[in-house]
């Protein structure tokens, strides 16, 4: 994995190495299949490394489908097989109205922004700030 997956026109989805041991995955486009497919493809190549944590930051995003919801709350659950810190920054007002309604809101972690979540993820115990 080269630090993005590809869609038309750019990369839908980018992974950064923040820290040692955590990575960010950001989602710059529109949540559509392709979109999400590449979001899971992403997510298991991540989740396989077993790094220390990862943020997905979906800050860029105005809302999420129930497709997507599924792909994260998979990657949720794998995280915590694994014992791998696995935090959401920034969603939208709807996508937390969407999780919310697909009832899987308290399986997550949820940050304002991707610092606020890497900061906490710095400073120990994971608080929760929605």
């Amino acid at each position: 994995m080269d630090g993005a997956a590809e869609h038309a026109g750019g990369p839908a989805v980018e992974l950064t190495l923040v820290d040692p041991g955590v990575q960010v995955i950001r989602v710059t486009d529109r949540p559509d299949a392709d979109t999400t497919s590449q979001l899971a493809e992403v997510l298991a190549h991540v989740l396989l490394q077993s790094p220390w944590a990862i943020v997905v930051d979906l800050s860029a995003l105005d809302g999420l489908d129930l497709h997507a919801v599924q792909v994260l709350t998979g990657a949720a659950r794998w995280a915590g097989e694994l014992d791998i810190g696995y935090v959401l920054a920034g969603p939208s007002q709807a996508a937390m109205t969407t999780l919310a309604a697909a009832g899987c809101r308290r399986l997550f972690e949820i940050h304002g922004t991707p610092g606020e979540a890497l900061a906490a993820l710095r400073d120990g115990p994971i608080q929760s700030s929605a």
